[in-house]
C-alpha cells in the first residue's frame, strides 16, 4: 500500500510540473508572438505576387495589382529606371564635358610648346606633369 501512495504522489507532482511547464510555455510563447515585429509594408508587393490571380494576370494588370499594394511615397520600378537612366546620362554628360577640357588642355599646351619654340631650350614636354602620370592626391608630390 505505502508502494501505491507513492507512485501515485510521484505522478501527481510529475503531472503537476508539466503542467506548470506547459502554462509557462504558453506563456512564453503569447509574449515572444506579440513582441515580433509587423510585416513592412513595402513586401506586399511580394505577398502579392505568389498569389495565382497575379500569375494569370496580364502584364497590365499584373501592374495594376502591384501599385494597388504599394505603399504611399515608394518608388514604382518605372521610377528607378528612369532615375537610373538619368545617373547614366549625367555620368556620360560629365565623361564628354571632361573629355572636352582635357582636349582643350592638351591644344592649348601645344599652341604653348608652338610659341615657346622647339623646346629645347625649356626642356621637353615629357617633364610636364600629365593626368596619366599625376599623383591622386596632389599633396603627395
Amino acid at each position: 500500500m505505502q508502494f501505491a501512495l507513492e507512485t501515485t504522489t510521484t505522478i501527481k507532482t510529475v503531472g503537476a510540473v508539466l503542467v506548470l511547464f506547459g502554462i509557462g510555455l504558453a506563456v512564453f510563447t503569447y509574449y515572444y508572438w506579440k513582441s515580433a515585429r509587423p510585416e513592412p509594408e513595402a513586401l506586399a508587393p511580394l505577398e502579392v505576387m505568389s498569389a495565382k490571380r497575379f500569375a494569370a494576370a496580364d502584364p497590365l494588370n499584373q501592374q495594376r495589382l502591384l501599385d494597388e499594394v504599394r505603399p504611399e511615397g515608394m518608388e514604382t520600378p518605372k521610377e528607378t529606371a528612369r532615375m537610373a537612366m538619368h545617373a547614366v546620362i549625367m555620368a556620360t554628360q560629365a565623361e564628354k564635358i571632361e573629355a572636352a577640357r582635357l582636349a582643350a588642355a592638351l591644344e592649348e599646351r601645344e599652341r604653348l610648346a608652338a610659341e615657346l619654340g622647339d623646346g629645347d631650350e625649356q626642356g621637353s614636354d615629357d617633364e610636364l606633369p600629365t593626368r596619366a602620370n599625376a599623383p591622386i592626391d596632389p599633396l603627395l608630390g
